[in-house]
């Protein structure tokens, strides 16, 4: 579910062109572009000193729309194709299963190779793809999934231009985003194209691991937490449990994250954050509030019960290949 921040955020009471691109300023949705018109470097008194001058044209403001707000139309736009989209991805999933059954794992891998190469060609022209040098210092060719990211930045930049689809996202008129209009817009079929495919690189991707992607595929809350905070921990493996018992909507409460609190401290007697600290990191990564960590009585049962729980979860957790 998107935030939908701008949609219908204007009215039409603004009585003058100054009044409706402040209001548009003010909003973060239009940003001021001042042209620079001439640079001066000269040198200072000061030994090794150097005085910039810039000079820009006040007079000759133009205005583009920002990052933030064409994001948030571009994704909604996607809501109306995520059905189909991730209908396609099973449709593509399962042929491609009958296609490679009893194949090897090697035969399937390059069988996958050969898809995503096709698909991706059929999304980029050789010549989008740039240079990137490697850690050994090797400079070859750009690696498919920033790639990606440009082609599809590019139909964002495209989509800020069709102003009818702007002005009816700021008018918030749901009727005018319709299936017609989906169906007949020459750069939403587009995007759909596109969106359709990339979703099938990234899952043929994400099982046969052709190359990194944190482009597409964020990295999980447990392994950003790690990062920021692995002297306070274990182990990563500590932060992947929690965040795997923290999905199941039953084990969001207090009571559950005091438990695993104290599962570690007492039972398993492992590092972990303080209190505190533990109680933030899940408040702020895990989008549920509650109060502060604190046992006042450890031999009540329902506890008891909830860490044997825990352990019988975690033992079998850390033994899973």
């Amino acid at each position: 579910m998107i935030k939908k921040k701008y949609f219908g955020i204007y009215t039409s009471d603004k009585s003058s062109q100054n009044e409706v691109i402040g209001f548009l300023v003010e909003n973060n949705i239009l940003i001021p572009i001042t042209p620079l018109t001439s640079f001066e470097k000269s040198n200072t008194a000061e030994k090794g000193g150097v005085k910039l001058v810039f000079r820009f044209a006040y007079n000759n403001v133009s205005y583009d729309f920002t990052e933030k707000f064409i994001d948030e139309i571009f994704l909604y736009i996607k809501t109306f194709m995520t059905g189909l989209i991730n209908s396609n991805l099973i449709l593509f999933n399962r042929d491609f299963d009958i296609l490679t059954y009893g194949y090897s794992p090697k035969k399937k891998r390059k069988e996958a190779l050969k898809k995503f190469d096709k698909i991706f060609y059929e999304l980029i022209e050789k010549n989008k793809i740039g240079v990137d040098p490697n850690s050994d210092g090797y400079i070859g060719s750009e690696s498919r999934f920033p790639v990606l990211k440009k082609e599809q930045l590019s139909f964002k930049n495209r989509l800020k231009f069709d102003l009818d689809i702007v002005l009816n996202y700021l008018l918030g008129n749901r009727d005018y985003f319709n299936r017609e209009l989906l169906d007949n817009h020459p750069l939403l079929i587009e995007i759909f194209e596109f969106e359709n495919s990339l979703k099938i690189l990234i899952e043929l991707n994400r099982r046969f691991k052709f190359e990194h992607d944190d482009i597409f595929t964020p990295k999980p809350k447990s392994s950003l937490i790690f990062e920021k905070y692995s002297s306070k921990f274990h182990s990563l493996q500590q932060v992947q449990f929690i965040e795997q018992q923290l999905i199941c909507e039953e084990n969001r409460n207090r009571a559950y994250v005091v438990s695993l609190f104290y599962f570690f401290k007492d039972e398993i007697k492992i590092k972990k954050p303080s209190a505190d600290l533990f109680a933030e990191l899940i408040i702020k990564n895990f989008n549920f509030n509650f109060g502060k960590i604190q046992l006042s009585d450890p031999t009540n049962n329902e506890h008891k019960n909830r860490v044997i729980k825990i352990k019988e979860d975690w033992d079998k957790f850390i033994t899973s290949p």
